[in-house]
């Protein structure tokens, strides 16, 4: 038996090239899809509430609308440093 004519497929050079056009729409669909989930994923949460279970403290996070510039106002420094890495990470 010759091992090396089990894994020899005749395909046309149509079938080649409906093959690789397939996989080319297909590496093209994962990767927008893949793209717009990060972009989404790790868009900037400019509202809502987010409790932090290790925060030292309770602190608010405000940002203006037209700079993004953050305004924090903590209970304590600890709880505003905290807050302030949180607003830069």
């Amino acid at each position: 038996m010759n091992w090396g004519s089990i894994f020899i497929i005749n395909l046309s050079e149509d079938m080649i090239l409906t093959l690789v056009r397939y996989l080319c729409k297909t590496v093209i669909l994962v990767l927008l899809v893949s793209t717009v989930t990060l972009w989404y994923l790790y868009q900037q949460t400019n509202s809502g509430t987010i409790y932090l279970p290790n925060a030292p403290g309770t602190a608010s996070i405000t940002r203006e609308e037209e700079t993004g510039i953050a305004h924090i106002k903590a209970v304590t420094e600890e709880a505003a440093l905290y807050a302030q890495g949180f607003a830069h990470a």
